[in-house]
């Protein structure tokens, strides 16, 4: 997955693999795959932590912000995601959509809200 997004990740840490173990898996190996290759675009360190994993069911530990809410904390996380995956993927808008898991056309409704170029 580095050779193909262009990333150096060099592993994981010990917690982070007990809490993909602790996750019941209940699609296929293309979710695992998913999950990992999101985990690679979002991190910003050598290794993949906890933080970096987007199970579902699983709470994150995003930092909340008091004077903000809800749906402007998600939106951040959202824009910030989007950015990344680009950035990983050199631009290829199609190849980020389908990273992201969404449509392509719902992809330029994003970048068009987010002001993203």
């Amino acid at each position: 997955m580095n050779k193909r997004l262009g990333t150096n990740i060099q592993g994981y840490t010990p917690e982070s693999l007990a809490h993909l173990s602790s996750y019941d898996w209940p699609g296929n190996i293309r979710e695992l795959e998913n999950i990992l290759e999101r985990a690679i675009v979002v991190c910003d360190e050598p290794l993949i932590q906890t933080k970096h994993l987007a199970l579902p069911g699983f709470v994150d530990s995003y930092s909340f912000k008091a004077e903000h809410t809800l749906e402007h904390t998600l939106q951040e996380v959202e824009r910030e995601i989007i950015q990344k995956t680009l950035i990983s993927v050199q631009g290829n808008r199609v190849h980020a959509a389908r990273m992201l898991g969404i449509h392509r056309s719902v992809l330029y409704k994003k970048l068009a809200k987010y002001n993203i170029k």
